[in-house]
């Protein structure tokens, strides 16, 4: 079978893309986005409990948002 007339097969095709995934496995929990499809695609932690957040996984970004001290570095000199 070559690969045109495997395309060509309405069923074999359908068999095919059954097997991909059509979700996410993890996104984040504030900005939905994807963080983990079959590979990691952004950095990113699993937070049982944020300052009152949802528990789940936040991208980096998000994460940043809800430290407390996030906005107020600490400057060591």
């Amino acid at each position: 079978m070559n690969e045109q007339s495997v395309w060509e097969c309405d069923d074999l095709r359908r068999e095919i893309f059954s097997y991909l995934r059509t979700e996410p496995q993890f996104s984040c929990v504030d900005c939905k986005k994807v963080l983990v499809w079959d590979k990691n695609v952004e950095p990113h932690l699993k937070i049982p409990y944020l300052y009152g957040r949802d528990n789940g996984y936040y991208c980096i970004k998000c994460w940043g948002k809800y430290i407390p001290m996030s906005r107020h570095p600490c400057i060591i000199s």
